[in-house]
């Protein structure tokens, strides 16, 4: 693969890899300085020493990286761990919800587009996933991903008449917010809110990451408020994550 001159080291996030050939890996990565990017390691599967324990899901590294003159596919030329988080790969339920995560941040980002503020959410979120509630941090990185992204649902009133939002509510995907039940007598299929779960999602898109752990939220709210933002979410993207049917099983039933 024909190459430019490497790159300055980035920092970036290890989001999913397969396989490339018989002996080359290509990881998808989210990077702090150019956003997503795919890369592949040339003879990594049989590499006992350049990428060993290194290209694994979940992981932070400091990369080498070189760009292609042909296409979009960089070259990478070495790794050292910042932060592996093997909490997230030998426990099945940490797995699930990071998984999830981390496809999430693959549909809502492009190729060289760099948004800090997503990466140090992610950074944020798999670091308090690989020890922290994971059933309390996968809401929380919800609310916070569709904030980023640009797409804050409309929550204190109803997006259709205007009313305030003080008791159960329904979120209404096309009305882009929360609808009251005089406008929505027959209920569109979103999630139905209570005033309290309403409340703890806009104190969760204020809060930066470091301070929503001030935040509390019950075990039934949690649900509720990870399946309005995951059908939220499929519904602006037009496809629902493959991992959130086994991310799903985290909640009570």
């Amino acid at each position: 693969m024909a190459g430019c001159d490497p790159l300055p080291p980035a920092a970036g996030v290890v989001l999913d890899v397969f396989e490339h050939g018989e002996s080359d890996l290509i990881a998808v990565i989210f990077t702090r300085e150019r956003g997503r990017l795919a890369a592949i390691a040339k003879g990594a599967k049989k590499s006992r020493r350049r990428f060993v324990n290194k290209l694994e899901p979940f992981t932070s590294l400091e990369l080498l990286l070189s760009p292609s003159r042909r296409s979009t596919l960089f070259r990478l030329d070495g790794a050292e761990i910042i932060s592996s988080r093997p909490g997230l790969r030998f426990d099945h339920r940490r797995y699930a919800a990071a998984s999830l995560v981390c496809e999430l941040v693959i549909h809502w980002t492009r190729e060289a587009d760099p948004a800090p503020e997503l990466f140090h959410l992610l950074g944020w979120t798999l670091d308090q996933m690989d020890n922290g509630d994971i059933s309390w941090i996968l809401p929380v990185f919800l609310v916070r991903l569709i904030d980023l992204t640009g797409h804050r649902p409309l929550l204190d009133a109803c997006a259709v008449c205007g009313a305030a939002a003080s008791g159960p509510m329904r979120m209404s995907h096309a009305h882009h917010g929360v609808v009251c039940r005089r406008c929505d007598p027959q209920g569109s299929g979103g999630t139905v809110l209570n005033a309290g779960e309403i409340r703890t999602i806009r104190e969760l898109a204020d809060a930066p990451p470091g301070r929503t752990g001030r935040i509390r939220i019950g075990a039934k709210s949690r649900r509720a408020i990870t399946e309005t933002m995951i059908r939220y979410s499929t519904w602006l993207l037009q496809k629902e994550p493959a991992s959130w049917k086994a991310a799903a099983e985290i909640f009570p039933s």
